[in-house]
């Protein structure tokens, strides 16, 4: 009966315009999603994998906005293209019963922590005090140089076996235990020619290997290639191993990317974070783009009882702390020579 209205009609404008930018918002996700599955034919629709959640709630809200406007062609591909983000990334909240898990003092258990410092950073401080929250019997650095060791110099006190590997190139690494080593050292896996760590570990009377790596970040398709190389490398040097096994690192991939796939299903080593949830660990400072791709992949013999993500400690990927527990010791091992290269 009466027209509308200006600030009627403004309004009306206003939500017109929001939900075509929210399509428009899920239209860019939904391409994007389809991309994300061919990073194994260019580089650049690799990076494209690793926003799965950021696609999935990109797309909720375009489901939302096509709804509100009827348009159901629109509404049924995002809910679709939306259902895969989600099929991908609920196998990560879904893992083994732990709630008869042995408890902390067990002697067959330990805590790693691993954290890429960033090589710039110098909050050497913050590091030691989360190293002392936390109370772990194995950590791993990455980017750590010179200046790193001398700022971390304390620990040697109580993590008496340690690997040291320093760079002024982003790509140091560092291990300290408390638990008895052998065959500790540096080795080069890839073309990239940067470190990676490994150690034999002692836990409760039994060997595990634990491989510490950090390849190249896939900037460009050469650095890309570089990383895939090297994991591939890092991926048979795990499947030759014969004994209980762990491999941790800042893997620059997330759980979805084709770099990933490579070295898990290579290694026949298996994921650590589905039960735990999407532990997103990089970038700090940005919580809207941030992914998880500071991983660890063991074999069949080692169980993860937990697995979170730390506090900030001024670098721009946030800690990563597990417990692990080795199963009983078995005759495979017991008659098999440890693959010590």
């Amino acid at each position: 009966l009466f027209p509308p209205s200006h600030m009627t009609i403004e309004f009306l404008k206003l939500k017109v315009r929001l939900s075509g930018l929210i399509l428009i918002a899920g239209g860019i996700a939904g391409l994007a999603t389809i991309a994300g599955f061919f990073g194994e034919w260019w580089w650049g629709l690799d990076l494209l994998s690793h926003f799965r959640v950021q696609y999935a709630l990109a797309l909720a809200g375009a489901v939302v906005a096509a709804l509100i406007l009827r348009r159901w062609s629109l509404f049924a591909c995002f809910a679709l293209l939306g259902a895969v983000n989600v099929a991908l990334i609920v196998p990560l909240y879904v893992g083994p019963d732990r709630t008869h898990a042995p408890k902390r003092e067990s002697s067959a258990r330990a805590r790693i922590l691993m954290l890429n410092v960033h090589t710039s950073c110098q909050e050497y401080a913050r590091v030691l005090a989360l190293i002392r929250e936390h109370d772990p019997d194995v950590v791993a650095l990455e980017e750590v140089n010179a200046r790193w060791i001398a700022g971390l110099s304390e620990l040697t006190a109580t993590y008496t076996n340690t690997v040291l590997c320093p760079s002024e190139d982003n790509f140091g690494m560092a291990l300290y235990s408390k638990l008895p080593i052998q065959n500790g050292k540096e080795v080069i896996l890839g073309q990239a020619r940067v470190s990676s760590i490994q150690a034999v570990c002692e836990l409760g009377g039994q060997p595990f290997r634990i491989l510490a790596t950090h390849p190249l970040p896939p900037v460009s398709r050469a650095y890309t290639a570089l990383r895939n190389q090297q994991l591939e490398e890092v991926a048979a040097y795990c499947r030759r191993v014969a004994m209980p096994m762990v491999l941790i690192g800042d893997l620059n991939a997330s759980p979805w990317s084709y770099g990933f796939r490579l070295v898990r299903d290579g290694s026949g080593l298996r994921d650590s974070m589905p039960g735990f949830g999407v532990q997103a660990s990089w970038p700090t400072i940005n919580p809207f783009m941030r992914i998880p791709i500071d991983h660890c992949l063991v074999s069949d013999s080692v169980r993860v009882l937990a697995r979170h993500v730390g506090r900030a400690t001024g670098s721009d990927h946030y800690p990563v702390i597990f417990d692990m527990e080795l199963a009983a010791r078995e005759s495979m091992y017991a008659n098999s020579t440890p693959f010590l290269p």
